[in-house]
């Protein structure tokens, strides 16, 4: 379809360029025709006036218009599909780029010159319209022949390069390909290269620089006293500065590796254990060095990955070891609940039973927190991300702690907005932190204190996105010394008395931390003394409207 278009674009051009012609070269010979009454035979105009200036005028006019109004309709409806082919199927639009379309910009603007150079010549050669006019007031043949065959080519030439403009400006071609482009960008890159080893490029350049002003002075000083042998020192000059060309060459490139080596190990030394040095480009002792450096990084990243492989090792016998651990501890809760039933007149028998059924209670509990803890760590945990309002969720824990904070005359003071707060989480590992929180703060708070709650919105200084988060914050006062760092207090088996008696398997606040940071949450502990302090970080859901 886009060819027929093109080729009746073609056509009207060349109407157009033959109204044209008529309207420019002929004004004058219609008159005369016209005045004398006696056509001149043979002559163009005849096939068009028969005399008749007044039809001659409306004709041409006519068809000027008519002719150039489609031409330029097919221009611009070529333009905005040049290029563009659109599937049957799916109607998805595509560009199409020809193989011409590859040529660089300069080599498209010299052919274009090239072929217009003819036209150049024969328009300020003087002789262009008196060789219409000769044409005109002759045969008609030559003159119609003359201008259909220029308004055909002249067509083709301009639909050849203007589309081809349109394509490359719509493929983003057009600067890409050019050689001004490669130019700039060897200049570019030049530029940085020298920019990024500014360190080994003036290392490199002035032994470069002395030898050639000590030649140049020499030169100078020789060239004043008129010294006859001033054309040796010039030869000399000439050779010390191809040799200092050399040198500098040989230095840059020994610097240049070297930079490229050190940054490899800077790399490696901030964890990039896959980072290497292309010992193909490095020449001498900087093959060697780099061979070092490579052999180094594969060290460490061979102990990177024994070490990964140990505590996947480690976290696989903790999983192992707790199902191992969780078939006789059902048993033996099973029958502890049934002695629980039955009556016993032995009073330390009844006492033996509440002392084992806490201590497997609890051994449960551990066995259920190293089988958690070690799917946090192995990456084995599924979470099931979705908005949390988190207004809801620490209502909801609040109200589930109400009669054990109670017993010890814990009074919650919570401080949240009444605008809804969302963040993204597992709701299931979302409450289990709470609850590992709560319950840290039920056993260890000093009784008849207050446990302050406050959930709030702020903006990171560091974000460079200027995101808001949600800051969930937990304060209590803690009943015994904490005689440890934060950090202690967020590793696996730390609880915050030294005394293994106490109830509480010491993982609680690591499960807590694990499962926040694998929600993409922040968990930081604060110790003030004995205030005790736990700060979770999420990234802020927008609301979704309703409307």
């Amino acid at each position: 379809m886009n060819r027929l278009l093109h080729a009746v674009q073609h056509c009207a051009f060349v109407v157009f360029s033959y109204f044209l012609a008529v309207a420019l070269f002929a004004p004058t010979e219609i008159a005369t025709m016209t005045n004398s009454g006696k056509p001149v035979s043979g002559n163009v105009l005849l096939f068009l006036v028969d005399g008749n200036f007044g039809l001659y005028f409306y004709t041409v006019l006519i068809g000027l218009i008519a002719s150039g109004a489609v031409y330029m309709g097919l221009l611009i409806y070529l333009t905005a599909w040049e290029g563009i082919t659109v599937d049957r199927n799916t109607h998805e639009k595509t560009l199409k780029m020809r193989i011409t379309d590859e040529l660089p910009m300069e080599i498209r603007i010299l052919i274009l010159l090239v072929i217009l150079l003819p036209y150049y010549l024969v328009l300020v050669s003087g002789h262009f319209r008196p060789f219409m006019k000769y044409l005109m007031n002759g045969e008609t043949t030559e003159f119609v022949w003359l201008i259909l065959l220029s308004a055909l080519v002249t067509s083709l030439i301009f639909s050849f390069f203007y589309y081809g403009f349109v394509r490359r400006i719509r493929g983003k071609l057009l600067w890409k390909t050019s050689f001004s482009a490669r130019l700039f960008g060897w200049i570019g890159k030049c530029g940085s290269d020298i920019y990024r080893n500014a360190g080994a490029f003036g290392k490199a350049v002035w032994p470069f620089a002395l030898t050639v002003g000590t030649a140049f002075i020499l030169f100078i000083l020789l060239k004043i006293i008129n010294a006859p042998w001033k054309f040796v020192i010039a030869e000399v000059f000439a050779v010390l500065f191809v040799g200092s060309s050399i040198a500098v060459y040989f230095s840059y490139r020994e610097h240049k590796e070297r930079k490229g080596i050190l940054d490899v190990m800077e790399r490696i030394s901030h964890g990039d254990v896959r980072a290497k040095v292309n010992e193909k480009q490095l020449h001498g002792d900087n093959g060697k060095m780099a061979e070092a450096v490579n052999a180094v990084g594969s060290s460490v990243k061979a102990a990177v990955e024994t070490s990964m492989k140990d505590e996947k090792m480690k976290a696989d016998l903790i999983t192992n070891v707790s199902h191992d651990l969780k078939t006789p501890l059902t048993s033996i809760i099973s029958y502890v609940d049934l002695l629980k039933n039955e009556e016993l007149h032995n009073e330390k028998a009844s006492s033996y039973i509440a002392v084992i059924d806490e201590k497997s209670q609890r051994l449960k509990q551990m066995t259920e927190d190293l089988v958690e803890i070690s799917k946090i760590s192995s990456g084995n945990i599924v979470l099931q991300h979705m908005s949390l309002n988190v207004r809801e969720l620490l209502n909801q824990a609040v109200g589930e702690f109400f009669e054990r904070f109670s017993e010890k005359s814990l009074q919650v003071v919570a401080d949240m907005p009444e605008e809804t707060l969302l963040i993204a989480g597992d709701p299931g590992s979302m409450f289990r932190v709470i609850e590992n929180l709560f319950m840290n703060i039920y056993k260890y708070a000093m009784e008849g204190t207050r446990v302050y709650l406050d959930a709030l919105t702020e903006k990171s200084g560091t974000d460079p996105l200027d995101n808001e988060y949600v800051l969930i914050r937990l304060r209590n006062i803690s009943a015994s010394p904490l005689g440890m760092s934060a950090e202690e207090l967020s590793e696996r088996f730390t609880r915050g008395e030294e005394s293994r008696t106490s109830e509480g398997s010491g993982l609680g606040l690591s499960i807590a931390k694990s499962l926040i940071e694998a929600m993409g949450g922040s968990f930081r502990i604060i110790l003030d003394g004995d205030l005790f302090k736990v700060e979770m970080r999420f990234l802020r859901e927008k609301e979704e409207s309703n409307h």
